[in-house]
């Protein structure tokens, strides 16, 4: 084996995660792979089954050389070599979930937490027109709540949001034509715009309150909730990256999907006053609840295409992570190979079936 000329620097290490970092294993399209949860700065590291085999030995008491050497023991197909073991190390090293032969004590994991924050907020600034503004820790309000989700996410709560949204698709069907004519009629006055503006955040409330309940009634945390101004209108969110710590692909699905669930339910609930009510406000406003909830969870919560919860979902449900990003390298390897005529290049799919 060659020497790389920094394993002299790094062989006699004994590398070890840092006390708040769990280990999750994931499966993919059957093949096994391992989420690194950062509690302090709610990191998330996916690694293969192949990485695992060092990775899982970090645990301070081998040195990397003699890792290198166990590992190689069971990887006779394809094995390891120095470069892989320097490479892996240093992105857990840039991630700061290692903590070598050294006790990390709560100041450190303090301090490393106020500088993951600042990071975020100085990302978020970047973006004048997307403002994320945290507010507050919604874990005793969604204690609270969480016998309410136990019923909402429960099969009896899945029925009756069922049955709710088909008896709406049919009465709204039926009155297609009424609600056509209601929504062109409408007029772009300030009066409605501020109907609108004044709405539309309580719906993205309810949205994100789903998000949380459903994190919560399978064990989640969501610590961190806030005001995100969109072009200036401010829209509630929820911190649900916990659910990347499910091994249950359909609860992380479900947690991605509670807030499209919960609009089609009120733009249900909203056309049954709709259809009640005698015109007036309370009719104009049930009408503003059904072109939001309806339109904005289709158009955008919904669509695959944009990085909103259908996104999310989507990928959950496909098991490749990082879809978007692992796309375009995949429509970067089509280019190379088929275009450009590289014949050394080497595809980024890793499961069958991508």
């Amino acid at each position: 084996m060659t020497t790389h000329p920094l394993w002299q620097y790094v062989a006699h290490l004994k590398p070890q995660l840092r006390g708040h970092v769990e280990v999750i294993p994931h499966v993919y399209r059957g093949e096994r792979w391992y989420v690194l949860h950062d509690h302090s700065s709610k990191q998330y590291l996916r690694f293969n089954e192949h990485a695992y085999a060092i990775l899982g030995r970090f645990d301070g008491d081998l040195t990397l050389e003699e890792i290198l050497d166990h590992a190689n023991e069971t990887q006779n197909d394809y094995p390891f070599t120095q470069e892989d073991v320097i490479g892996l190390l240093g992105q857990l090293d840039a991630a700061e979930v290692l903590k070598g032969g050294l006790p990390v004590n709560a100041q450190d994991v303090f301090h490393q937490y106020k500088a993951s924050k600042k990071k975020k907020r100085q990302r978020s600034y970047m973006n004048p027109l997307s403002i994320k503004l945290p507010l507050l820790n919604p874990d005793k309000l969604l204690n609270a709540l969480a016998p309410l989700g136990k019923i909402l996410f429960s099969t009896w709560g899945l029925w009756i949001w069922a049955l709710t949204l088909m008896l709406a698709l049919l009465l709204g069907l039926t009155h297609a034509g009424e609600l056509k004519n209601a929504m062109l009629s409408l007029d772009i006055s300030s009066g409605q715009l501020l109907a609108m503006w004044l709405i539309y955040p309580f719906i993205k409330a309810m949205h994100e309150l789903g998000h949380g309940l459903a994190l919560k009634t399978w064990g989640g945390e969501v610590s961190e909730m806030g005001i995100n101004l969109l072009i200036f209108m401010p829209v509630p969110y929820v911190d649900a990256t916990d659910s990347y710590t499910f091994g249950n692909k359909w609860r992380r699905m479900a947690v991605g999907a509670a807030g499209i669930f919960v609009e089609l339910f009120l733009a249900s609930l909203a056309l049954f006053l709709w259809l009640a009510v005698e015109p007036g406000i309370v009719k104009d406003m049930a009408l503003n609840v059904i072109i939001i909830a309806t339109f904005s969870t289709l158009l955008f919560n919904g669509n695959p295409l944009m990085r909103y919860d259908g996104y999310f979902v989507f990928e959950d449900w496909l098991e490749i992570p990082n879809l978007a990003t692992r796309a375009k390298r995949y429509y970067y390897y089509l280019i190379q190979k088929y275009i450009l005529k590289i014949s050394n290049v080497q595809s980024p799919v890793t499961a069958v079936g991508e």
